[in-house]
């Protein structure tokens, strides 16, 4: 699937949780340079994926084979990063601590932990104990973790989770530096930014790739695009568009042509949208009020755009 030499070869991947099948013969490549989104939702298989490719998931057939190493494999521990969904931090130390002790696992330089903690906006909290931060703080800890050192390869679950907009979009602006870097990274997200190959997958018990697009030609070239919501029914994609705050639509009917179909204006209920949800054909679009310090709505949508009685 991609035009560049692969840094991770997944070919016919087993995994099974008790008698359930959770990934079924899956294969795929992502190229070296890439930025790959995974969607997906919750229970579907992305954090059972990422954990075959750094090598701490039991597989039951098929191969995972990451920079031409067996995944796991004790030549990689250098060269993949990984940023697990359950934060891997010790609470009982300060931010600096914390990236100073895996800084030395990893034989970084020592000049490592600022440069991370500037990246992710952690400098003037570098003192504050780990116990004593926000989620997001937390968050962002851990990702300063898995952005030590120079990995090749970045597996990062969840990164962005519980983020605000501004400091989610400087994520995905590093995420693509990283790539420009050549570094191949692998994201399981609810939101993707810019120009990014997007794999779909499906909730019927086993992770299927159903095709990758580029987003950024679809009106999200201009601001943070939040892609939260597919709509396996309509086979629609609803996307926050960062930029304008209304609610982008895409037809993913064929996945390798994915087609613009309307961008739905919600100055209505206030001054732009900043998440959206969809189940059983019904869209949610949390809204964030006009006047800052008026709370916000959600907003009850068909899959068609128009608002529900």
């Amino acid at each position: 699937m991609s035009t560049h030499e692969p840094a991770i070869e997944v070919d016919g991947l087993v995994v099974r949780r008790g008698r359930a099948t959770v990934l079924d013969g899956l294969g795929f490549s992502v190229g070296s340079g890439d930025v790959v989104g995974l969607l997906g939702p919750s229970g579907c298989g992305k954090s059972t994926l990422l954990r075959s490719l750094v090598g701490t998931q039991l597989v039951h057939g098929g191969s995972v084979r990451v920079l031409g190493e067996p995944a796991g494999s004790r030549q990689l521990r250098r060269r993949v990063s990984y940023m697990t969904q359950s934060l891997s931090i010790y609470d009982d130390l300060t931010v600096r601590q914390n990236l100073e002790y895996f800084r030395k696992i990893l034989g970084g330089p020592a000049q490592d932990t600022q440069r991370v903690l500037e990246m992710t906006d952690l400098a003037g909290s570098a003192q504050e104990l780990t116990e004593n931060l926000s989620g997001g703080q937390r968050s962002r800890v851990s990702l300063a973790v898995a952005l030590l050192g120079a990995p090749e390869v970045l597996i990062l679950d969840e990164p962005t989770v519980g983020l605000d907009p501004v400091l989610r979009a400087d994520l995905w602006a590093i995420f693509k530096g990283r790539a420009a870097d050549g570094a191949t990274l692998l994201i399981a997200s609810h939101e993707v930014s810019g120009s990014i190959s997007i794999y779909t997958v499906q909730d019927s018990g086993k992770l299927t790739f159903t095709g990758r697009y580029q987003a950024e030609p679809f009106a999200f070239d201009k601001g943070v695009a939040e892609i939260s919501a597919y709509d396996k029914i309509s086979k629609q994609l609803f996307t926050v568009n960062g930029n304008t705050g209304s609610l982008d639509v895409l037809n993913l009917a064929d996945v390798t042509k994915p087609a613009f179909v309307k961008s739905i204006p919600l100055s209505t209920y206030g001054k732009g949208a900043n998440s959206v949800a969809v189940h059983n054909g019904i869209v949610a679009v949390a809204v964030e009020a006009s006047v800052k310090t008026d709370p916000g709505k959600v907003a009850f949508l068909n899959t068609d755009g128009t608002e529900r009685a």
